[in-house]
Order: structure tokens, then sequence, then C-alpha cells
């Protein structure tokens, strides 16, 4: 299980056996002009092997090993990354961004 802790950069992996902290995984960045959260997402990949997180602040999706918290990827977009999914099959990934509207 995946926990977004309060200061909202930490991802925290749980064991749901007995709740102890296996590891904590943190790289994505809050902004200093308050509001929103540094990580807005977190997804299990179909075989829990990998996790995906979206920075909301940094405006990164950011892919992790869920055996170690080792971070693998980092793919930065030009907006927030407020949600995050994988496919059944691992083939692809889903991410949501916050796009300004235009007039």
């Amino acid at each position: 299980m995946a926990w977004i802790s309060q200061d909202d950069v930490t991802i925290e992996i749980l064991n749901v056996a007995d709740w102890h902290v296996l590891f904590t995984a943190k790289s994505h960045i809050k902004s200093d002009q308050g509001g929103a959260a540094g990580v807005a997402d977190v997804a299990f990949g179909p075989d829990s092997t990998l996790f995906a997180s979206a920075g909301y602040d940094d405006k990164t999706m950011r892919l992790w090993d869920a055996a170690n918290g080792d971070a693998l990827f980092t793919l930065r977009r030009n907006a927030a990354v407020e949600a995050v999914a994988f496919s059944p099959n691992y083939i692809d990934m889903i991410m949501t961004t916050r796009s300004p509207r235009h007039a």
C-alpha cells in the first residue's frame, strides 16, 4: 500500500499485514507558494513490481521499483501531473495534466 505523507512529497510504502513502513520514496518538489500538493497521485502496476507517482508542482511522472523504492524513470511535462494509471498489460500508461484554458 502507498501513502502520501503529510509533507506532500514523501511516498511511504506500507506492509498491509502489520502497517509498518517498508521504505520511503522522496523526490517530488512542493511549491513554496502553498496550495497544491507535491505528490498528487500514486498507482501500482498490475503485478505490483512498479509504481508511478504524479508530481503536481514539479510537473513530473516518476516510475519506481516497488521492491526497494529506487527511482527508475522521470518524465517531465509542461503542466502539473494530477493522476497516473497503468494498463493491465504494462504496455501503456496514462497520466492527466492540468493545462491552462485557451481563450
